[in-house]
This record gives structure tokens, C-alpha cells and sequence, in this order.
């Protein structure tokens, strides 16, 4: 069966309100646990309509909010994961405009208690809601209610793979139709053939038809999509184009403008949502925090560098970064001050695979620098990259231009498009004991299987590794 539009408007007239009166109650609660740290029935009642003022613009920043973010519309073809990243930042804009609607018209809200328990309440609130609906509309779509129905524009293995996903996908709540191709499908029973592309009007103005999916091979079809849309476009349907056009292995797709102009991103790398920005407030009171903590540490190598040896304390190498471009890295001295000039010499005597050079007993180590090796306490004013925006604290490890000119295979270049970090699953990995074809690997392992949680485990586990030496030479 499927609702009326009438019907479907009602709905989701009621699923707007019933979402402002759960955000009305997150307001009410927090404005409760902010001023009295309690909560009772009394208080709750009378907070409830205390403050209209404020209360009304803050659940008009957040129905605007949902809207512009196109919280309301029909998300059915997609996983519920999209969803609470989207209700994230919703959430962020609107405590944020709470936190400002409060210091001019309610200052007794402008306070963190009230900020942190509304955040919290909104958060949970609304993602318990709308997971609650999901599953709902799930099994209603299942027993055949508030279906839509689905025209197929093409006929060939992606329409087929299509169709298959449908039909065994009951809960997404599409009714396949069949196709128009101007081929017929290998198998009508999978997908019913309706027509050639010609007869797409006939089809669309004779049959009950909620959403178009074009399906066609971009390459050869390109006026076909383009009439296809035309047609559609005559008759008022909803028209639906997968992304897969190009046969990307590793790349995501998302949608975006260049001015009114729409376009197609491919990314092979993390992009930058919610997650980047964390791991960007990582990088930045991370590194401050630990600057403060060590920096009795930082001094006392910085005196045992200069008294042990000539030369700066820092030594200051380029190294290439985030899409090959080149920074200063810094780290303390643990070679004579002229290395760079003594590695010609001793090239023949390279242990490292590769275009990197390594050497186990460095003659030009300084006495004081294979300790700060062992212990990577040479590594630490690298802390201070991180605190720059060049380097994170988690990222392949930065090379220099020498090593970088030695590349030999495109693949491997791939790890310039994120920042370099201090530690990675190198570091985890053996360091210098890891061929660098392996270490090549291990930094695109990182990239494609990129979380926080992945970054967290890697600074826990790079700290064990410092503790014990392993690898570092």
C-alpha cells in the first residue's frame, strides 16, 4: 500500500512536531539540572515555560537546522550511521546558537552545566527517535505498506544488480515496476522490460511510478541519461543516479557545487567531516599539553645536546608533507653538524631497502645521540610541526626530499595525501627493522582504514613501543 500524498505530508507534519516537543523537553530538563543540579516535577514544569523567549529560538535554530541539512527528507536507501554523523552536527550548530541566544536573553543558561546536559539530552534524544522510526518504517515496509514505486532506466548489469537489491531488500520499501532499454534484460522475471528508452513517456504518464533510477553505462549513454532526465523532468519524477560511474577501487563519492555548478568528488582519503576535526583538536592540546608536561625533559636534552657536541640544538631538515608540499622538521641534534655533508661518503654503506638510508652504527651519531634515538626523545620537538598544522601526531612518517625522489612506484605516493605524523603503524611494526615496501604498505593500510579509535590505539601502543626500544636505531 502506499500513502497518499495528503497522507505523507500529515506525517511528517507530526514527526516535525513531535521532534520540537523532545527538543522542548531537552530544554526544559537542562534548564532544571543548570540551575538547581536536581531534578523534581515542580521544577520541571515551571522551567517548561519560564523562558519562552529564549525556548522558541532555540527550537527555531533547530528546526532550521534540520532542515537545511536535509534531515527531513527521505533517507531510505541509505544506513542509519549517515544519520547520526548529520544529527552530530546538527546538534553542535545549535547548542552553539543556544549558547548565544543565552548570554543576550537568559544568561542563567549560559553556563556549561546547562550546555553539556542539553547537548547530551538533544544528541540522545533525537538519535533515539529517529533509529526508533527507522525500524519502524523498516518492518512497515517489509509488510508491504508505504512503498514507492521504482522505474528502472536501463537494463544492463548495473540495472540487474539493482533490481536484485530490491527485490531482496523488502525493508527499503520499493516496488520494482520494471525497466525501459532499448535491450532487454537477461532475465525479466529479476527485472520486468516495459519498453525501449522511447516509450519512457508512455511509461511514466500510463503507470504509477514515486522515483526513476537511471541505470545506464555512462560512457556509451551519455545522450540517453541526458534525454532520460529530460523526460522525467517533463513529467515531475523523482530522479535517482547512482554515483558508481567510474570504476574507483578505493575512492569515496560525494556530492558538491562549484558555484551553481554540480559536481562529482572522488577521494581516496578520510574526508574532512566530523572525525577531521577532532583529530585536529587532538593535534592541537595534545602536543600543548604535553609541551607543558615535558618541558623539563625538553630543556635537560636541549643542555645535553649542546654541552656534548657543536652545532645547533635543533637540527632542521626539509621534509615533504601533505601533497608533497615541503616544511621544516624539527628534532633534536643527534648527529656531528656536517651529516648531511658526510652521507655522500657513506652511501655504499646503506642497510635500509629502498631509496631510505639507514645505518645501524652511524659514525656520525653524536655520545649523546644514540641515546635520544633509542629513547626517541630526538623525536620530541616534533611537537611543535604538530601544533603548526604541518604534521599530526598520527600520519606516515615525513621523508625527506632525497628519500622522496628515490620513489619508484605511483602507489606509493598516495601516502602524501594526508598530513605526515609522528608515529604510525611503523612505529608498531618493527621501525627499522620492516623492509620499506612493507613500511609503504603499512602507511596505506593506515589511510584506508582510518578512525579515531585507530589513532588512539596507535599512541597507546607507540608509548609501550618508546618504552621498551623496540626497533629504533
Amino acid at each position: 500500500m502506499t500513502p497518499t500524498p495528503r497522507k505523507r505530508q500529515w506525517a511528517l507534519y507530526a514527526f516535525k512536531l513531535g521532534e520540537l516537543v523532545l527538543t522542548w523537553l531537552a530544554l526544559s530538563v537542562s534548564a532544571v539540572y543548570a540551575e538547581a543540579g536536581t531534578l523534581d516535577a515542580q521544577r520541571l514544569l515551571h522551567a517548561a515555560t519560564a523562558t519562552p523567549a529564549f525556548t522558541l529560538m532555540c527550537l527555531l535554530s533547530w528546526h532550521i537546522t534540520l532542515l537545511a541539512r536535509g534531515m527531513y527528507a527521505s533517507h531510505r536507501l541509505e544506513n542509519g550511521g549517515r544519520e547520526i554523523i548529520d544529527i552530530l552536527v546538527c546538534v553542535c550548530i545549535v547548542v552553539a546558537c543556544a549558547a548565544v541566544i543565552a548570554v543576550f536573553i537568559a544568561p542563567q543558561f549560559a553556563t556549561s552545566r546547562f550546555i553539556v546536559t542539553f547537548s547530551a539530552l538533544v544528541f540522545a534524544l533525537t538519535t533515539l527517535e529517529r533509529s526508533l522510526l527507522r525500524g519502524f518504517l523498516r518492518r512497515l515496509h517489509a509488510r508491504g505498506r508505504n512503498i514507492r514505486n521504482v522505474l528502472i532506466v536501463g537494463a544492463g548489469d548495473r540495472a540487474m544488480r539493482l533490481a536484485s537489491t530490491l527485490r531482496t531488500r523488502a525493508d527499503m520499501g520499493y516496488r520494482l515496476v520494471g525497466c525501459v532499454d532499448d535491450l532487454r534484460p537477461i532475465s525479466e522475471s529479476t527485472l520486468p522490460w516495459l519498453g525501449p528508452l522511447s516509450d519512457l513517456p508512455k511509461v511514466l504518464s500510463q503507470t504509477v511510478v514515486d522515483e526513476v533510477f537511471i541505470a545506464l553505462p555512462m560512457r556509451s549513454g551519455y545522450e540517453q541519461i541526458q534525454q532520460a532526465v529530460l523526460r522525467c523532468e517533463e513529467q515531475g519524477a523523482l530522479v535517482t543516479m547512482p554515483t558508481d560511474f567510474f570504476a574507483a577501487r578505493l575512492a569515496r563519492t560525494r556530492l558538491g557545487h562549484i558555484d551553481t555548478q554540480p559536481v562529482l568528488y572522488l577521494s581516496a582519503v578520510p574526508e574532512n567531516d566530523w572525525r577531521i576535526v577532532v583529530k585536529r583538536l587532538m593535534d592541537f592540546f595534545g602536543p600543548l599539553a604535553l609541551i607543558v608536561v615535558l618541558s623539563p625533559v625538553l630543556l635537560a636534552v636541549a643542555l645535553a645536546v649542546r654541552l656534548t657536541s657543536k652545532g645547533p640544538v635543533i637540527f632542521k631538515q626539509t621534509r615533504v608533507g601533505l601533497n608533497k608540499r615541503p616544511f621544516t622538521l624539527y628534532k633534536f641534534r643527534t648527529m656531528v653538524e656536517d651529516a648531511e655533508v658526510q652521507q655522500a661518503a657513506l652511501e655504499g654503506q646503506n642497510e635500509a631497502s629502498g631509496p631510505v638510508f639507514k645505518i645501524r652504527n652511524d659514525p656520525r651519531i653524536t655520545s649523546i645521540g644514540g641515546f635520544l634515538r633509542k629513547t626517541s626523545l630526538d623525536e620530541l620537538p616534533q611537537l611543535f610541526n604538530v601544533l603548526k598544522g604541518d604534521m599530526s601526531l598520527v600520519g606516515p612518517r615525513p621523508l625527506p626530499s632525497r628519500d622522496v625522489e628515490g620513489f619508484r612506484e605511483d602507489w606509493q605516493r598516495r601516502r602524501f595525501s594526508v598530513l605526515p605524523g609522528i608515529t604510525c603503524l611503523w612505529q608498531l611494526s618493527g621501525r627499522s627493522n620492516i623492509s620499506f615496501e612493507q613500511w609503504m604498505e603499512l602507511d596505506l593500510q593506515y589511510i584506508d582504514q582510518w578512525s579515531l579509535l585507530l589513532d588512539i590505539g596507535i599512541l597507546l601502543k607507540t608509548t609501550r613501543a618508546v618504552i621498551k626500544r623496540e626497533g629504533a636505531y
